[in-house]
């Protein structure tokens, strides 16, 4: 097995994911910790994406108006999830 596989197989235990329509994603990385993380946003509308580190209680903007493909800069700690939030229409 090589790096590739061997993180989509760890990922498979670890990572919960949800949304709420084309408005909202979640995605909790539990004791997954990578350095970075994909996420494929629909182009309809544009996102702020959160990284929310559980244990410091904090929330950090790591990309703003994005869409698409997108590559999330992460902590590499466990337990921390990715939320990415559309922008309100005109915005």
């Amino acid at each position: 097995m090589n790096a590739v596989e061997r993180e989509a197989f760890h990922e498979g235990e670890f990572v919960a994911k949800g949304k709420v329509k084309d408005q909202v994603f979640l995605i909790y990385l539990g004791d997954f910790c990578p350095t970075q993380y994909p996420i494929d946003l629909p182009e309809t509308h544009t996102y702020r994406v959160e990284v929310i580190d559980i244990w410091e209680k904090t929330l950090i903007t790591m990309l703003d108006r994005v869409n698409g493909r997108v590559m999330v800069p992460l902590l590499s700690k466990h337990h921390i999830a990715i939320a990415a939030i559309a922008a309100p229409h005109g915005c």
